[in-house]
Parts: C-alpha cells; sequence; structure tokens
C-alpha cells in the first residue's frame, strides 16, 4: 500500500491508537481511513476527508479510489 501510493507522490501514514487522530489532518486532501465514527466525524471536523470502514471494506475501497481518482484529476499530486 504505501509503496503504490508513495510512488504516486501521496504521503501514507499508519497509526496504532486512535486517540488525537484528527491532530494530524492539515488539508482537505489528508484522508483517514477509519472503522471507528467518532475518529471519522473528528477528522471531518478538522477539515479533512474520511473513509469509514464498516462490515462491508469493498465499499470503503470504492470510495477511496473515488477519492484517489478526484484528487489526481484535480490537483495532479
Amino acid at each position: 500500500f504505501r509503496s503504490y501510493y508513495g510512488a504516486l507522490g501521496i504521503r501514507v501514514h499508519f497509526g496504532p491508537y486512535s486517540q488525537d487522530k484528527a491532530s494530524h489532518c492539515q488539508s482537505s486532501e489528508d484522508i483517514l481511513v477509519d472503522d471507528r465514527t467518532s475518529n471519522c466525524n473528528e477528522w471531518r471536523a478538522a477539515g479533512g476527508t474520511a473513509v469509514q470502514v464498516k462490515e462491508n471494506y469493498r465499499q470503503a475501497l470504492i470510495e477511496l479510489e473515488s477519492i484517489f481518482h478526484e484528487l489526481m484529476t484535480t490537483s495532479m499530486i
């Protein structure tokens, strides 16, 4: 994951803890992928984009792919 998206110029960070994730959000292009509603809501409130992983993780992958496509075509990361 990191090697693929890193090659596209997309920074990827993995964190083991759930507290204070929103403090890492710096722009609307920052994306959080998380299963907790509270983390996603806090991330969005900080100005970022959040993809919530629920029981159907494939839906989250589809949403994430759509976000990446939009970012790549609008901002040319």
